[in-house]
């Protein structure tokens, strides 16, 4: 008796929380019908599913940082976060309809640049303003 089916699958997407004190990743038990996010504490070590809601605020599994290594850019359903690697505090730095992605930061990290809808943008992370870098039409 071998496979998933019995056993389930090994844990992916495993990450560090910037707290060093969880740990995240992925895997699909046999009483499950497709694979979830847990979270085990380092003290404990028991892994915990998270909920529906809980997953939503989970850190990113990917994503670009700074060149400093203090700030976390990345993509959750089409629309981009800033996470502070220091706090842990995230902030949504866009809402629309369109999905944003390939997102990254300028060479002094005081820009984001992104892409949406096939055009290059470029977001001032102090004053939030958005600028349209390419019109391909």
């Amino acid at each position: 008796m071998e496979g998933p089916e019995f056993a389930g699958t090994r844990p992916s997407e495993v990450r560090w929380f910037v707290d060093g004190h969880r740990v995240y990743f992925r895997r699909k038990t046999t009483k499950e019908k497709k694979d979830a996010l847990y979270v085990a504490d380092v003290t404990d070590r028991t892994p915990r599913r998270l909920s529906d809601a809980e997953e939503r605020e989970a850190p990113p599994s990917a994503g670009v940082e700074n060149a400093a290594r203090t700030k976390k850019l990345y993509v959750r359903d089409g629309d981009l976060y800033l996470l502070d690697l220091k706090t842990g505090s995230k902030r949504r730095i866009t809402a629309t309809v369109t999905d944003e992605s390939d997102p990254g930061f300028t060479l002094n990290s005081d820009h984001i640049y992104f892409t949406r809808e096939g055009n290059l943008y470029l977001l001032s992370i102090s004053t939030g303003i958005v600028e349209q870098m390419t019109d391909f039409r």
